[in-house]
């Protein structure tokens, strides 16, 4: 009976030892050791904090939402952005509570976990300057999750990469807000029509403005010299500043200008 008994007791001693710890419905963590839990709410945030301690290093899992009026407010950020935004903002909040306990800030490095984006800080002690902490910082679903190993007596590399490795995450948490797209062809009808509105506007402005020969006109028939009555080009090419805006040209033969319609510019007004 005690063999059975003592045997059993192992056995859940090893399932507590190995098994998932779920943080919640979309994450879960193997966390070597009695995993121990903490909640804390307040009416800004609810922090859920699961650890693991013992004398050679300390294991620590902590979910971080934000509350609004006694709920989760679990809004996506819109794009990689404004997620890198976040991440910043998290970034500096973790440095500083690490510090209070030791370890100063290694490195920072954008990361991926199961194709999320993701973010790890190494730590370093007062007393050492190679690495003797870890944390992954990850946000998903609008929930901010910290995942940090760190070392007590001992820090084993290979023991911190299982941590890691065992996040579990489900294939329904997001990351960024799928922002609708405007899948609005530029050939719809829509479109069209007010395309074809603007032609006609233009269309009905240059007519008038050509049949009375205005400077915003458009003369597509070829002039003759009003003073020695030379046929000119069709291709003209500007002489001054009133030809490049307006159009008209000079003639070859006698220099005498002419606006675009074949008026010779000194025998009207420039209305």
């Amino acid at each position: 009976m005690k063999i059975q008994t003592l045997i059993i007791g192992f056995l859940l001693l090893s399932i507590s030892a190995f098994s998932q710890t779920k943080i919640d419905e979309y994450i879960a963590i193997k966390i070597p050791g009695v995993v121990q839990k903490m909640d804390t709410t307040t009416s800004n945030a609810s922090v859920s904090s699961f650890y693991s301690n013992s004398k050679a290093e300390s294991y620590f899992v902590m979910r971080m939402a934000v509350m609004s009026n006694g709920d989760e407010v679990n809004g996506l950020p819109e794009d990689l952005i404004a997620l890198k935004k976040i991440y910043n903002q998290v970034i500096g909040d973790q440095v500083n509570s690490m510090e209070k306990k030791g370890f100063l800030l290694l490195d920072t490095q954008a990361v991926k976990i199961k194709n999320y984006s993701a973010y790890k800080i190494t730590y370093k002690t007062t007393d050492s300057q190679i690495e003797s902490g870890e944390t992954l910082l990850l946000c998903l679903n609008g929930v901010i999750y910290v995942f940090t190993y760190s070392r007590v007596g001992d820090y084993v590399i290979r023991h911190k990469e299982e941590f890691q490795k065992s996040v579990k995450i489900s294939s329904s948490a997001r990351q960024i807000a799928d922002v609708p797209k405007n899948s609005e062809s530029p050939f719809s009808l829509t479109n069209f029509v007010t395309y074809g509105i603007i032609a006609l506007v233009l269309v009905v402005f240059f007519f008038k403005k050509s049949r009375h020969k205005s400077n915003l006109g458009i003369n597509l028939n070829r002039v003759y010299c009003p003073n020695c009555q030379t046929k000119q080009p069709f291709i003209r090419k500007p002489a001054n500043q009133r030809q490049v805006l307006y159009g008209g040209l000079t003639c070859s033969k006698c220099n005498t200008e002419m606006d675009k319609y074949g008026v010779s510019v000194t025998s009207k007004s420039d209305d």
